[in-house]
């Protein structure tokens, strides 16, 4: 969903975190004949006793405060692995890790390995991150000689949910659908079941799991599973890296955390930012087997017709130029607008978010059933066809022949949809839009292609989320509303008419830049 996070985070902006409620932490079970050799021991704890949890000053972050046993010297340099599961089945895998370092294997969101527990905490309101503090020095920046220590601290940060959502494509109601399916009591904030196992190793274990990334690349590439997916529970216990924690073995500390998570919110209004279009060129659609009924004019930055703001309405422009309706257009039609951030043929567009139960309205790549009357809705993205001004009468339609008072409207989502459904902050927007020289901001490549079909196509989009609905509830995990593997959302119902080229009357493609200004 990176293309509507940029487009469209401009002046009201949502800050959530997740928030922990630890139930229980204890060591993780020990004996002479594991296979693991145990020189770091915690103290356990639970909600009111033993080792407590609390916040650091930096939101987001804990620290577990207690006393840590060493069995034997370490001197080496300790790397922190963590499992983060929404299930205490340990045969399930855990989380996918998610925007790790492809050279070392390291960092990112999710089931990942830290290895630079000196300075993992400079920037883990992005990550979820680990960190073991003693007397105020990360462990493993020094040696750290055998003995009792009453002053240590297990610090670790659970991301801002704009991090979720920049990494994931997970929408705020989605994932408020996902904790709320979760709850317990009737009543109270959503939760979720966390499960955390946190390995420590004093052996550089990095070679080993970048060997294993690039396999397990490679398996998702000839099973075309997405990064986002898990692989299955016995590829995945069969992985070189994964196999040690199966073996339970080279790690040399245990520890398990219990809890569950809820979100905690902190509004901000910003109101010194502004978007501007800047239209590359807008052309018709190559032919295809598609009947050709209207055909807009071609238009760049230097020729032919120019996009226009709407006037009153903000983020809504129109195409016009000269028309030529090849037959008699009428009816209810429906306009579907497609948005990618890549001009890749067969890449998957944005999602459709807020989506009604007919399979239309929203915003992103959605289907507007009714284009006669679609700007009376407030559901984001929306297209129209307008004639000297005013939506064209379904009834009447449009007579065969040429015009140059017909315009192609449409609209970029409006804030308050995109604040609901991303969760962004201004200060995580800006880093994904800020320019090297940190005074200008960047501009982002959209693509869009609008659709018109006169035919009532709502039943085939219907008949397409029943399928997609039934296939997220086979795909088990934290994040569920990435956006579907190419080869699965290429054979759906309604997707497959775009790409066999059929039945719609009318296609245009936008090309552009989307700038965020400062005001």
């Amino acid at each position: 969903m990176l293309l509507l996070v940029f487009i469209s985070s401009l002046s009201f902006v949502s800050t959530q975190y997740l928030n922990l409620n630890l139930h229980r932490h204890q060591s993780c079970a020990w004996r002479k004949s594991s296979h693991w050799n145990r020189k770091i021991e915690f103290q356990g704890g639970h909600s009111d006793n033993g080792a407590l949890l609390r916040s650091t000053e930096q939101k987001g972050c804990y620290a577990i405060s207690g006393k840590v046993k060493i069995h034997e010297d370490i001197s080496d340099e300790l790397l922190i692995y963590l499992s983060v599961s929404t299930t205490g089945d340990t045969q399930k895998p855990p989380e996918v890790c998610r925007d790790a370092n492809p050279e070392t294997g390291c960092g990112g969101v999710g089931s990942c390995l830290y290895c630079r527990p000196c300075d993992s905490l400079d920037s883990l309101t992005k990550i979820l991150g680990a960190q073991l503090v003693v007397n105020g020095k990360p462990a493993g920046c020094e040696p750290l000689k055998k003995g009792e220590y009453d002053n240590v601290e297990l610090r670790f940060c659970l991301p801002k949910l704009a991090a979720l959502l920049e990494w994931q494509g997970i929408s705020e109601d989605a994932l408020d659908h996902i904790l709320a399916a979760t709850t317990q009591e009737g009543n109270g904030p959503p939760k979720l079941s966390l499960f955390v196992t946190v390995y420590l190793f004093d052996k550089d274990i990095r070679p080993l799991l970048v060997s294993q990334r690039k396999l397990e690349y490679r398996i998702r590439e000839l099973r075309s599973i997405s990064p986002d997916e898990q692989v299955d529970s016995q590829t995945y216990w069969n992985l070189p890296f994964n196999q040690i924690i199966k073996k339970q073995s080279v790690f040399v500390g245990c520890h398990k955390l219990y809890g569950t998570i809820t979100l905690t919110e902190d509004v901000n209004i910003a109101n010194d930012l502004s978007a501007t279009l800047e239209l590359i060129k807008h052309q018709p659609c190559k032919n295809g087997k598609w009947n050709k009924k209207l055909e807009f004019e071609a238009g760049n930055d230097r020729k032919g017709p120019k996009h226009e703001k709407q006037e009153g309405k903000p983020n809504c422009f129109t195409i016009g130029g000269q028309v030529n309706v090849l037959e008699d257009f009428g009816g209810d039609f429906s306009i579907f607008l497609e948005l990618k951030n890549s001009a890749k043929k067969n890449a998957v567009p944005e999602r459709c978010v807020r989506q009604k139960e007919d399979g239309c309205g929203g915003f992103g790549s959605c289907l507007y059933c009714n284009a006669c009357r679609t700007f009376g809705d407030k559901l984001g993205v929306q297209a129209q066809l307008l004639l000297d001004g005013t939506p064209i009468n379904c009834a009447d339609g449009l007579k065969k022949g040429k015009y140059e008072n017909l315009k192609l409207a449409f609209c970029l989502p409006n804030i308050e949809d995109i604040i609901t459904s991303q969760g962004l902050t201004k200060d995580s927007f800006l880093q994904l839009i800020q320019a090297d020289d940190a005074n200008a901001v960047k501009a982002m490549g959209i693509f869009a292609t609008v659709y018109i079909f006169d035919t009532d196509v709502s039943k085939q989009m219907q008949t397409q989320l029943k399928i997609e609905d039934v296939y997220r509830r086979t795909k088990y995990s934290f994040f569920k509303d990435q956006q579907l593997p190419g080869e699965v959302y290429w054979s759906l119902p309604f997707n497959q008419m775009l790409k066999n080229t059929q039945p719609y009357v009318a296609c245009h493609k936008i090309y552009g830049n989307l700038k965020i200004n400062r005001k």
